[in-house]
């Protein structure tokens, strides 16, 4: 894994970094904006596809976490699972900004086990 890179003179706080998702390198790039946290994880070099997810509350008080696919693979329910459980997992870590995930996985790695490394990734370099 490489060292983070942070920006600071910035009126939003990035951090670029590889870790490795299924032994495979990744880049990550975490932008925490105002309004919203951008994620790209990507072992292709692209971004991917770019799915939005959110918290929202429903009658009784519960919540629930809306995942839309904006460009790319909609048939991939992997992506949508990566979306919701690190939207989820950010909320309780304090984070209750939507979340823009890029997300460009080679097929063969795109597993269960993928996405919680990179919900893991995420949650160790905290950009909100």
């Amino acid at each position: 894994m490489t060292a983070p890179q942070s920006s600071s003179s910035l009126p939003f706080r990035t951090e670029t970094f590889t870790a490795n998702v299924e032994g495979r390198p990744t880049e990550f790039a975490l932008t925490g904006y105002a309004d919203r946290l951008l994620v790209v994880a990507s072992q292709l070099g692209s971004l991917g596809s770019i799915l939005a997810a959110e918290k929202e509350t429903v009658l009784g008080g519960g919540s629930t976490y809306r995942v839309d696919t904006l460009l790319g693979r909609r048939d991939e329910p992997l992506a949508e699972l990566c979306a919701r459980q690190l939207a989820e997992r950010l909320c309780d870590a304090g984070c209750d900004r939507p979340l823009l995930l890029c997300l460009a996985l080679e097929r063969a790695t795109l597993t269960k086990a993928a996405v919680q490394q990179v919900v893991q990734q995420v949650l160790e370099h905290p950009v909100w």
